[in-house]
């Protein structure tokens, strides 16, 4: 059986360009933003997420913490272009839930 990885992005080459590379091994969910993502969530078995941080609607760091708060354990990656310190200092204070966040 193939885990389950949710690319969340809001821009559409990323997604592209991640779900080719990771398809042959992985099934992949896409979603442009986190309330998509959440949507997914709430009806797929997501083993990881990569998600970008600055998105519409919903992002990153709301769905993070909307995760948290509903204790699913979905192995979280932050892929982000933004070299904000204070998004720096967010993700390493978060407590870790079996060795990620």
């Amino acid at each position: 059986m193939q885990n389950n990885i949710l690319i969340v992005d809001d821009k559409l080459s990323i997604l592209y360009a991640v779900e080719i590379c990771l398809k042959k091994d992985f099934n992949i969910f896409t979603a442009s933003n986190g309330l998509e993502a959440w949507d997914i969530i709430k009806v797929q078995e997501i083993h990881c997420m990569v998600t970008d941080i600055e998105m519409p609607v919903m992002n990153g760091i709301e769905l993070i913490e909307k995760i948290r708060e509903a204790n699913y354990n979905i192995i979280t990656i932050v892929a982000s272009g933004n070299d904000d310190t204070k998004l720096f200092q967010w993700i390493s204070d978060l407590p870790q839930k079996s060795g990620h966040i």
